[in-house]
């Protein structure tokens, strides 16, 4: 009878510290994934990359002109 008690309190106990370990795992890995995350779109911030004719511009503008006279303007 005793040996049936320990064993289901020794169970419950074993059980609860997987829960508690498997959650500080969940926690960790969240962790992990939120600040890698957070860096990655702190080191892209800003790079805004426009394509165009004749290559790319980044951080900056670009305008593509049709016209063959524009250079003559004042």
């Amino acid at each position: 009878m005793i040996q049936r008690i320990l064993a289901t309190v020794l169970g419950l106990a074993l059980l609860a510290v997987v829960f508690i370990f498997t959650s500080i795992l969940l926690a960790i890995g969240l962790t992990a994934a939120l600040l890698l995350g957070a860096w990655m779109w702190w080191r892209g911030r800003g790079r805004i990359v426009v394509s165009t004719r004749r290559g790319r511009v980044i951080e900056g503008e670009s305008r593509v002109v049709d016209d063959p006279n524009y250079h003559l303007r004042p």
